[in-house]
């Protein structure tokens, strides 16, 4: 069984019904992320060291903002986050991800450096903060 027909019967499993439809990355950014045709979307978003890259994504004016997410408390800490810094700024961001775990515009379901799977004589996996796999520290 692959992947895709695993989900859709966990979906069918929940009394949803499923249309699964697996699409090309161009299709995705066109129907998914330019004109927000879906119902769900499983989609791998990557980090970025600094998150107001990442929170930006979620304002109510956002162009990135695929999920329509609209919340105005949220939209004021992502700017008052702009213009702040060090512990202040740390709060304020805290806040802004307190709402959208509250909200739920998307939900994170995995860790793709956690899915390293290797023997085990291999040693020195790191993980890191953003998406980077470096095997140069692995060793035997």
């Amino acid at each position: 069984m692959q992947a895709g027909e695993l989900a859709a019967q966990q979906w069918e499993q929940l009394g949803l019904e499923v249309d699964l439809q697996i699409v090309e990355w161009g299709t995705w950014l066109e129907r998914v992320y330019s004109q927000r045709d879906y119902d769900v979307s499983i989609i791998g978003l990557a980090g970025r060291l600094d998150p107001h890259a990442i929170l930006v994504r979620y304002t109510t004016d956002s162009s990135r903002n695929f999920f329509n997410f609209s919340n105005s408390r949220y939209d004021e800490l992502i700017e008052l986050g702009l213009r702040a810094d060090g512990e202040e700024r740390r709060a304020i961001y805290l806040e802004a991800q307190e709402i959208l775990a509250r909200e739920l515009p998307g939900i994170f379901i995995m860790d793709p450096p956690q899915l390293a799977v290797m023997s085990a004589e291999i040693q020195g996996w790191r993980s890191y903060p953003i998406y980077v796999v470096d095997l140069a520290s692995l060793y035997q």
